[in-house]
């Protein structure tokens, strides 16, 4: 009985305590107000765009201090444009350098008539700022969102 006592009170202890800790607010400490977010690091700076940065890419040497580059990737392909939907609609982005070349990815979305809309796509430059340019404009992978980019150098 007295084991069940002092579970019971460590329990309960641990519950409080999680609880607690559960009940605070997130703050994203790298980029306030801004989710789904994606980061690299290159020659010894940091770069990251995600949801709510749209066409822009925020750039930092120490992770706290944070400027914008605007409008370094401007959406042109033939799924988005009929649709209304703009470069601001560029979300959870993820951007990366491969063997000389950097590559943007991004979700768009749209709620809207005629047609919901809600796909993957990317666009590559040979400057971190840009002007980035997507290769494929007429073919998209669909229905997706949040995306982020694994390379495997093995």
């Amino acid at each position: 009985m007295k084991q069940l006592l002092q579970y019971f009170l460590l329990t309960s202890f641990l519950l409080a305590v999680c609880g607690d800790l559960s009940a605070q607010s997130s703050v994203n400490p790298i980029l306030p107000g801004i989710t789904d977010q994606g980061a690299m690091r290159y020659n010894g700076n940091y770069y990251s765009m995600g949801c709510g940065t749209g066409a822009d890419l925020f750039h930092s040497s120490d992770m706290v201090t944070w400027e914008r580059e605007k409008d370094v990737c401007h959406m042109d392909n033939a799924w988005a444009t009929p649709y209304g939907i703009k470069d601001n609609h560029q979300n959870a982005g993820h951007i990366c350098y491969y063997d000389g070349v950097f590559y943007r990815y991004w979700h768009s979305d749209h709620w809207g008539e005629p047609r919901q809309l809600v796909h993957l796509t990317y666009a590559t430059s040979d400057k971190i700022f840009g002007p980035y340019v997507e290769p494929v404009k007429e073919t998209w992978y669909d229905n997706r969102i949040d995306l982020m980019v694994f390379r495997d150098d093995n």
